[in-house]
């Protein structure tokens, strides 16, 4: 073994706990990454633990209990929201264990490295990017006592300064990486998800999103593809370590991809689920608007049969202006068009939407109510969605240029104004909601959820209890803009008028709750031992 001590090992890694919302809050799952990396360091021989802090909802004194054991503390971060606690579990273990090395990684430091290091001083090295031959090369070097000088992809402390080395290449071959290791056993249910990574990067351009600045601009690497017979095999490992589960998740941003290979790959998948007599999976995944059309309804005919029971599209507006501003490549129609060519297929499908970006216009917002009400399956909390100003991505560059930035916030991203005063205040009108009518929130949101979960899973499409659930949405959402004509919402003072809205939707709401098969509800979290 690799490690220096007979007692103590060589790396434990940990996911920050930051559960978030209600929504985040009730969904369990693993996290591929801290997964991922667990494997390679063992398959390299070191000694490695896991310890998932928001899986389990576990307090920094919770999980450094035993940190004394360890050589070295990776973290992953996600998000910036998780820095509180990964700021207090890096001061009590440097506190219990001075000598202990900590590491971050995910897709916070990446994007935000010098931010989290002001706010982190105990972290001693941060991943950028890619870990996997990273995290070995730094194993490495600590147990050698050598410099990290030459270690490509991090940024480390050395003399009260960091030090940020040369960028790592991304890794062109996915499927040499071992299995992520699995550990939510005790979770693993029939309803439990699984997460899959079949590819990684995006061969877009969107202004706002995090996947280019989190892998880099190698052009002949933005999507990178595992091959068909390397996700058969990984399903049929998972098979065996979670024999009840059948629900599985490809959190690529785009698991077809835009070229003929990605096409092909998803149709060599599915005809080797078939040959492998691989049955009764139900498949989510992702893709673009663009790559839903009539040309290709041959390979949604094969995923449809192979078990892919939701399709994801990246939709974000009803406004041409606003797609263009986005970069998306995409028009309004053409994601109408690909969500009726889903439903015409009966494949069932969910999309990102964002209300309110900096340049949105009240127009903008009459634009998306329209198109929102045609193309259907509202989720009301999408309602209110703001683009989210991500560190180094080409929109805070648009939003400086028009004078709309402002401070970096606790979430990891860039505040910033509207140009409409009409769009500030209904942008308010979520925070409201979430201080005064977190119940209700939460019953819409499973009544969606559950409507959603019976489809997939019976088969059934609920069209009508859904398109009824749609327009209680956008009545509730039109009958808030006006009362923002009207009022100057604060999101901590008690507003009557938004209070009467909703309770004149409360009745029609619970009308539809009732009409939800209980047989078939969305999975609410539930931990291990029935707590």
């Amino acid at each position: 073994m690799c490690h220096t001590d007979n007692i103590m090992k060589d790396i434990l890694l940990v996911t920050a706990n930051n559960l978030g919302t209600y929504r985040s809050a009730k969904i369990t799952s693993e996290s591929l990454g801290i997964g991922l990396l667990s494997a390679v360091v063992e398959k390299k021989n070191y000694e490695c633990d896991i310890i998932d802090a928001r899986l389990y909802d576990l307090s920094p004194q919770e999980v450094s209990e035993n940190i004394n054991n360890y050589l070295v503390l990776g973290i992953s971060i996600f998000s910036f929201e998780a820095i509180p606690w990964v700021k207090e579990i890096s001061n009590i273990c440097k506190k219990k264990n001075p000598d202990i090395l900590i590491v971050a990684g995910g897709y916070a430091p990446t994007l935000s490295t010098q931010q989290v290091l002001d706010a982190v001083p105990n972290i001693d090295v941060v991943i950028r990017g890619e870990g996997e031959n990273t995290i070995v090369e730094i194993l490495e070097s600590f147990h050698n006592r050598e410099t990290f000088d030459t270690i490509k992809g991090i940024v480390f402390k050395k003399e009260n300064q960091y030090i940020w080395t040369e960028k790592r290449p991304l890794l062109k071959n996915l499927d040499i990486n071992p299995f992520p290791k699995r550990y939510a056993q005790n979770f693993a249910d029939k309803n439990f998800e699984v997460l899959i990574e079949g590819s990684r990067g995006c061969e877009n351009n969107c202004t706002f999103c995090g996947v280019k600045p989190f892998f880099g601009n190698d052009k002949l690497l933005h999507w990178r593809y595992r091959s068909a017979k390397s996700l058969i095999d990984e399903l049929k490992y998972i098979s065996k370590i979670y024999p009840c589960s059948r629900r599985i998740r490809f959190v690529d941003p785009d698991f077809l991809g835009l070229n003929p290979d990605g096409i092909n790959r998803a149709v060599e998948f599915c005809d080797l689920l078939k040959k492998n007599k691989m049955e009764g999976y139900q498949f989510c995944c992702e893709t673009r608007v663009s790559t839903v059309r009539e040309e290709n309804k041959y390979v949604f005919d094969k995923l449809k049969e192979a078990g892919f029971v939701e399709i994801y599209l990246g939709i974000e507006s009803g406004s041409d202006h606003i797609l263009k501003t986005m970069n998306k490549r995409i028009t309004s129609k053409d994601s109408l068009r690909a969500a009726h060519l889903l439903k015409s297929w009966e494949i069932d499908f969910v999309y990102g939407f964002m209300m309110f970006t900096p340049w949105s216009k009240y127009e903008d917002i009459k634009e998306n109510i329209e198109f929102l009400r045609e193309i259907g399956d509202v989720q009301f909390d999408k309602l209110f969605h703001k683009l989210e100003l991500i560190p180094n991505t080409p929109s805070v560059v648009y939003a400086k240029n028009k004078g709309l930035l402002l401070e970096f916030n606790a979430n990891g991203y860039y505040n910033y104004k509207f140009e409409s005063d009409e769009i500030y205040r209904l942008s308010i009108v979520w925070s409201y909601l979430q201080n005064y009518h977190i119940e209700f929130l939460q019953k819409i949101w499973y009544v969606y959820k559950d409507f959603k979960f019976w489809r997939q899973t019976e088969g059934k499409m609920v069209e009508k209890q859904l398109r009824e659930l749609t327009e209680v949405s956008l009545e509730i959402f039109e009958d808030l803009c006006e009362c923002c004509k009207q009022n100057n919402i604060l999101s901590n003072e008690r507003n009557p008028e938004v209070d009467d809205i909703l309770h004149r939707y409360e009745s029609r709401l619970n009308e539809l709750e009732k009409r939800v098969n209980k047989k078939y509800c969305f999975p609410r979290n539930k931990m291990p031992g029935g707590a």
